[in-house]
């Protein structure tokens, strides 16, 4: 995933190729509604914490989704 402030115009044509579009957060969701997405727009969190856990990985110093 990567986070900008402006879609450019080709990202917006690609995105409103889709019916819906998935985002992580109202901050992403604002943007592209912002540059103009006409695709339907749903919040989704892809990490459901009572399954999910972000715990440190000692070894390199790595985050491990277990």
């Amino acid at each position: 995933m990567w986070e900008t402030t402006k879609l450019s115009r080709s990202q917006i044509f690609d995105c409103d190729k889709y019916q819906t579009l998935f985002l992580p957060s109202k901050w992403c969701l604002d943007v592209f509604k912002q540059c103009g997405i006409r695709s339907n727009i749903e919040l989704f969190d892809g990490f459901v914490s009572n399954v999910y856990k972000v715990t440190k990985f000692v070894k390199k110093d790595k985050l491990v989704i277990s």
